[in-house]
């Protein structure tokens, strides 16, 4: 039984995904330091009014409560890209950086990329035949 548990735990932990699948390329996980992510975090706050989508990896499962704290600071998850990443729209005019960095744990955040969006023939400036 032990060794059961063993070989599905090793099996879920490689299953988790090292990077972000976009329909033009594939995106590997950057290792953010805190100071890095609040540095994007200002970068948003200062960036003005409109609404931005970024990508959004978290470190952990976000828990009831941690998900309305998501929403309270100006994130809302708009669509799994697997793991724990997201799509997700910031309104910047509801972002507090220090309390987004006190209150969730984030791994790595980044404006989404429009090429990202397109097909990789597009994105590459071919017309896919």
């Amino acid at each position: 039984m032990i060794l059961v548990s063993s070989i599905m735990l090793a099996a879920t932990l490689t299953a988790q995904p090292q990077a972000f699948q976009f329909h033009s390329e594939t995106v590997p996980f950057q290792t953010m330091a805190k100071s890095a992510i609040a540095t994007q975090l200002v970068h948003l706050v200062s960036g003005g009014s409109d609404i931005i989508h970024v990508v959004i990896r978290l470190g952990a499962l976000q828990q009831r409560g941690q998900a309305l704290s998501l929403e309270h600071n100006g994130f809302a998850l708009q669509h799994s890209i697997g793991g724990l990443s997201y799509i997700a729209a910031c309104d910047p005019t509801l972002l507090d950086p220090s309390e987004v960095l006190a209150t969730l744990n984030i791994e790595e955040i980044q404006p989404l990329h429009p090429t990202w969006k397109l097909h990789g023939s597009l994105a590459d400036g071919r017309i896919p035949t």
